[in-house]
């Protein structure tokens, strides 16, 4: 018998600090965005609702200011993944639009990402995104 592979993921992991990646295809011009957050975060069943309930909440927020209010995208949603074994949680956001609008619209989901992290919530959306995930149970 061979040696055994493991699969488990190695805590050394290294990640660059920003990546990108031209890609052509299809006719018309359109730039495909992953934004990607990460912090050090032991799991619990607590932070996994909170994560739910950021997940939910950004997707409300993002809806609103990146399609409603500037009009850049379709279909905007946001991620969210806490790594037992890695001790992480990650926030990923995707969304596609015009190349033209990339950098407003990158500059709009941080400004919303440092709303958040500076404890600026709106409470009626907060509740609507409990809500969302109350009904999805």
């Amino acid at each position: 018998m061979g040696k055994e592979k493991n699969f488990l993921p190695q805590h050394n992991v290294t990640r660059p600090g920003e990546v990108k990646h031209n890609v052509y295809k299809g006719k018309e011009e359109l730039s495909s965005i992953r934004m990607k957050w990460i912090i050090k975060e032991q799991y619990s069943q607590n932070e996994e609702a909170i994560a739910d309930v950021l997940r939910e909440y950004l997707n409300i927020i993002l809806i609103e200011n990146i399609r409603m209010k500037l009009g850049n995208t379709y279909s905007i949603y946001s991620s969210t993944n806490l790594d037992i074994l890695l001790g992480e949680l990650s926030l990923g956001i995707s969304f596609s639009c015009d190349p033209n609008k990339v950098d407003e619209s990158i500059a709009e989901i941080i400004k919303d990402i440092n709303a958040i992290d500076s404890g600026n919530i709106n409470l009626d959306i907060l509740s609507k995104a409990k809500k969302s995930l109350q009904k999805s149970i």
